[in-house]
């Protein structure tokens, strides 16, 4: 048994937001967030991957591919309420917003890749907040943008694949870098090649709610 403290969670001082517009909206950047983001990823590896939506005996999840979130909420540093605000107004949302506190992780591992996209959907309301911990897939494919359409898949943990999105950017999965973007954009994690096959792909989460 490993043993980890808040320390190993610790944010770097002094970042630096960049911005840049994409399709006509804002997204927000903040490299090198963790002090010690390996240590992060061990804590990761260390845990299973738990689903965070209720389990259907047809579902895909815990078959087809293992998709779930980690919340540790001992190990959360304040800083993060300032990084929220900064970026936050970065993005033209000047009404306040809530965050529940607590570090959340989204862990996804392949068995097999399908064809299409991983569930396109939106979070109203929200400003969506990622931390992108996966050194094996570096400046590779992260969260991708879509143009609004109607979703007619099965849903993210019953059958979440999509062939008719129509993609119109993607995010690269920076290691240690946190993006914040709006919720009302059509997006899903990008999965291609066989990176997460039989390796899980760990991603911080923030939801900021207004």
């Amino acid at each position: 048994m490993k043993f980890f403290t808040g320390d190993d969670f610790q944010l770097n001082s002094n970042l630096t937001f960049t911005k840049e517009d994409v399709n006509g909206r804002p997204i927000v950047y903040v490299d090198n967030v963790y002090k010690n983001p390996d240590r992060v990823v061990e804590y990761l590896q260390n845990c299973p991957i738990i689903s965070h939506k209720p389990q259907d005996p047809q579902a895909a999840n815990g078959v087809e591919f293992f998709d779930g979130r980690q919340a540790i909420t001992e190990a959360y540093d304040r800083q993060w309420f300032d990084i929220h605000r900064e970026a936050s107004s970065l993005l033209g949302i000047h009404q306040n917003t809530y965050f529940q506190g607590g570090c959340m992780f989204n862990m996804t591992m392949l068995n097999s890749l399908p064809k299409g996209h991983w569930f396109p959907h939106t979070d109203p309301h929200c400003i969506n907040g990622l931390v992108y911990l996966n050194k094996c897939n570096d400046y590779g494919p992260g969260t991708s943008f879509y143009n609004s359409f109607d979703y007619n898949g099965g849903g993210e943990h019953f059958n979440p694949w999509c062939n008719d999105a129509d993609e119109t950017h993607c995010i690269l999965d920076r290691y240690n870098c946190a993006v914040f973007f709006n919720g009302d954009i059509y997006h899903s994690m990008r999965l291609v090649g066989n990176t997460f096959i039989d390796r899980p792909r760990f991603t911080e989460v923030h939801f900021l709610t207004y």
